[in-house]
């Protein structure tokens, strides 16, 4: 087959990497003039690593990322409301805090080798079909060429989301947004550190490897100004005393330049399949980041279309779950942890030990965590589709 796709992103990267292996001639268009990787610090979990191991990737990247245990969150006061660990419930797995720079030149390096053609400084807005082809539409209006299929894996921001979903609102970004960066970290190495002051602050470290972590620090949009304004001194002090160990790690970021401002965009579409298009990763289920799943989620899309080739349907109703599942969940989530709601943040900090307490609560809160659900009640495989 010869196969589009928009966006060289986690998706776009391991699609393309998984259809050239398989004999598909493969070309991707890129927005960006030079490719890169956005973003700093993400999870990797066990439902990601096993689509990075049949790539035959996570080696090497293992090697360049650090190896965690879960994850613990903390009040402002010291007192312990969140404690995932997954190797608990899911005995031998672990999750990886890796550079997203990492993720993204072991996956471009990979779709080069399988002779991956890539089009960078093309953005595709639009499709047109006629017949057995789909042609791609740049912002000029025009045809990229006839492909038998277009995967659309450009992101939150997606303009073929609503190719597939033409009554769809556009999205609007969330009011809260963070501030990422990485830096020299000796104090948190062994699990992601969160610290949360109500819900109006929410700090937190995910080592990535190399005595490094991404920090990150939660706020609505408006207070970005102030912040700036107060000075990166003032910073460091601010951070620094709602999480001790990010000094270290904002010292060696040095300004507010090495920060990265990030919102996001909640938006679970309808469809995820119109024809010869398909939408996958943030395109098919943009969340915020609170769960940690969206590049887990993006390598399974991969990975299932891959595998139901030609089938667009059967993908769709393999992906349709998991993607629900975990943006439903993040959005019902995060008011608990960036709001204007202070009750909200005190149900969080009563709420979430007493919830861990209980064993068969505790389990379904690590599963989610680890990405190995896709329903209340439904487990993942081990290829990523449902189990009972």
């Amino acid at each position: 087959m010869k196969i589009a796709i928009a966006g060289f992103g986690v998706a776009g990267g391991a699609l393309a990497t998984l259809l050239a292996r398989a004999g598909h001639e493969v070309t991707v268009f890129e927005r960006a003039p030079e490719p890169g990787p956005a973003g700093a610090g993400f999870l990797l979990h066990s439902s990601g690593q096993r689509v990075l191991r049949a790539l035959g990737l996570l080696d090497g990247i293992m090697s360049h990322s650090a190896r965690l245990t879960g994850l613990e969150a903390f009040t402002h006061r010291g007192r312990r409301f969140s404690d995932l660990k997954v190797g608990r419930s899911l005995p031998g797995a672990f999750v990886l805090g890796v550079h997203r720079g990492v993720l993204f030149e072991s996956l471009q390096g990979a779709a080069l080798a399988a002779g991956v053609a890539i089009r960078a400084g093309v953005e595709v807005v639009s499709a047109r079909e006629s017949g057995e082809h789909i042609m791609p539409v740049d912002a000029a209006g025009e045809e990229l060429g006839a492909f038998d299929l277009l995967a659309a894996c450009d992101g939150a921001r997606s303009q073929l989301r609503q190719v597939v979903n033409p009554s769809l609102p556009a999205p609007r970004p969330a009011p809260y947004g963070a501030l990422w960066g990485t830096g020299l970290c000796s104090g948190v190495t062994e699990h992601v550190h969160q610290v949360a002051q109500g819900t109006r602050r929410l700090a937190g470290l995910l080592p990535v490897g190399g005595g490094r972590a991404t920090f990150f620090w939660g706020l609505h949009a408006d207070e970005r100004e102030s912040l700036r304004a107060r000075g990166f001194a003032a910073f460091i002090e601010e951070a620094g005393a709602l999480l001790p160990a990010a000094a270290e790690t904002l010292r060696d970021i040095g300004s507010f330049a090495g920060l990265t401002w990030a919102t996001w965009h909640n938006v679970l579409p309808p469809r995820m399949v119109l024809g010869r298009l398909a939408l996958l990763g943030d395109a098919a289920h943009a969340m915020n980041p609170h769960f940690g799943q969206g590049a887990n989620l993006a390598l399974l899309d991969a990975a299932a279309l891959a595998r139901n080739l030609p089938d667009l349907s059967a993908y769709e109703r393999e992906r349709r779950g998991p993607g629900r599942f975990f943006g439903r969940l993040s959005a019902w989530l995060s008011p608990f942890f960036q709001s204007r709601v202070p009750l909200l943040g005190s149900m969080r900090d009563m709420g979430l030990p007493l919830l861990g307490a209980v064993p068969w609560c505790r389990r379904q809160m690590e599963l989610s965590f680890a990405g190995a659900k896709d329903g209340w009640f439904r487990r993942l495989s081990g290829n990523g589709a449902s189990a009972e």
